[in-house]
């Protein structure tokens, strides 16, 4: 079995990349609707719709233009087209995940007595489909 690192990854806003991240995850789901006919005797479902979620961390840098806006549009709930471009990348090849998210929370939180400021932020796929590269 390969191990795959997964060290390399982006948030960007109009193309400025979002400063000290740390951390990432993709979350790839798909909808499933019941399509259980009367007389069945297990229940089927099918496929019917796909998303993606993401979280982003990094350490909190208020001087950071990308984190401070991304912040912001959360905090005053405006709708201003504020979408982040993620790209989620494999290190060991040039296979990697893109797509357009917009930000649904941003979670400010302290890791304890020694720890740096954290943010984490939440998107949700704004335009459709997330990407792989061959």
């Amino acid at each position: 079995m390969a191990v795959i690192r997964g060290k390399k990854g982006e948030m960007l806003v109009s193309s400025t990349a979002c400063g000290n991240v740390t951390s990432w995850e993709l979350n790839l789901e798909a909808e499933l609707t019941e399509k259980t006919a009367v007389g069945d005797d297990w229940e089927t479902h099918a496929k019917t719709i796909s998303r993606w979620t993401a979280t982003v961390t990094c350490w909190f840098d208020d001087s950071d233009t990308v984190q401070s806006g991304l912040i912001e549009a959360v905090r005053d709930a405006t709708d201003d087209g504020v979408v982040a471009d993620c790209r989620f990348e494999k290190d060991e090849s040039d296979a990697y995940y893109t797509g357009s998210g917009l930000v649904e929370s941003a979670v400010i939180g302290n890791p304890g007595p020694k720890g740096l400021l954290s943010v984490t932020f939440k998107l949700r796929n704004s335009s459709g489909a997330l990407t792989k590269s061959a």
